[in-house]
């Protein structure tokens, strides 16, 4: 049986990883696949041939009955290039399954997405679904998910309804910003600094990122994101050839994944604080100070080899 879900994949250039995810989507046959691709950079010797060798790979599919593509002519960066891919596919769909092309899902990731695209379709309270777990196999419920406030890219699935808040720029920023909004969901001071700096800095064309925004959708609708209670997504693509993730030995690197055996669904919508707590700690502030480390590092490197 055929999975009905629209499912978008995002590509650039590496093949190696395009052919791996593409390979797991293949089993579940999808009726409709979107890919979206980006172009070559000018000033990368390599990106060309890579660029190429990927969407041959797409070129190639034979299994989807039907495949639509959106290749870039030129490089536009993550930032451009998927939120101008996303707005061209809920433009013509209303709901879709989003991976990346690192992102590798357990199989049962497909089933799960639909049946909560299906449960929540018409509940604004719910913005997105996840397919990672960030908790290190803590269980937060009894249930197959609980609800949370962040927002996570690796593997995901929403709705037209959803991506119509989407706001690349931050354009209401300031004024959520100036009546507390982020105030009102930080949990801590230091969560309230640690949002208000990426958002500032979104804000001011300082990020390369897409995913920051719509964090800022969700959190400015005051939106929930499904969390399910195990890991769905593993993220196979962190190293040089990564734009953010270029830390092999990261904690979140190459998570494995469980099968999520039926989808059972709580009584009520409502963030799970504790949880919500623990990735704070263990997953954006331990990035954070990770990626802050590394440039200290290195500007104190650059410094001594200048002296």
């Amino acid at each position: 049986m055929k999975f009905t879900v629209p499912i978008v994949l995002l590509t650039y250039n590496r093949p190696h990883l395009t052919r791996r995810v593409l390979e797991l989507v293949q089993q579940i046959q999808p009726v409709e696949l979107f890919v979206v691709g980006d172009g070559a950079r000018e000033s990368c010797a390599d990106d060309r041939r890579l660029v190429q060798q990927t969407r041959e790979i797409i070129d190639n599919i034979q299994w989807v009955d039907h495949l639509r593509v959106d290749f870039a002519e030129k490089n536009l960066g993550c930032k451009r290039r998927v939120s101008s891919g996303l707005d061209w596919v809920f433009s013509q769909v209303e709901q879709a399954i989003v991976l990346e092309d690192d992102c590798l899902p357990d199989l049962s990731f497909f089933g799960y997405c639909a049946a909560l695209l299906d449960k929540y379709r018409d509940d604004r309270r719910v913005m997105s679904i996840a397919g990672v777990n960030f908790q290190k196999q803590k269980a937060r419920t009894e249930y197959s998910y609980y609800f949370s406030k962040y927002f996570q890219s690796w593997g995901w699935a929403s709705w037209r309804r959803a991506w119509q808040h989407f706001d690349l720029h931050l354009e209401g920023w300031p004024e959520f910003q100036s009546n507390g909004g982020i105030a009102s969901l930080a949990d801590s001071p230091l969560e309230q600094r640690f949002w208000e700096r990426i958002f500032d800095q979104q804000h001011a064309g300082q990020t390369n990122s897409w995913a920051y925004a719509f964090a800022f959708a969700c959190f400015h609708q005051r939106g929930l994101t499904a969390i399910p209670n195990v890991n769905l997504v593993s993220n196979i693509g962190f190293g040089d050839t990564a734009t953010h993730t270029t830390s092999v030995q990261h904690s979140l690197a190459n998570v494995p994944t469980f099968p999520m055996a039926h989808v059972c669904h709580p009584n009520a919508v409502f963030q799970h604080q504790q949880a919500d707590e623990y990735t704070f700690r263990n997953a954006y502030r331990a990035h954070r100070k990770k990626g802050l480390a590394k440039l200290y590092h290195g500007v104190r490197k650059r410094l001594r080899a200048a002296g």
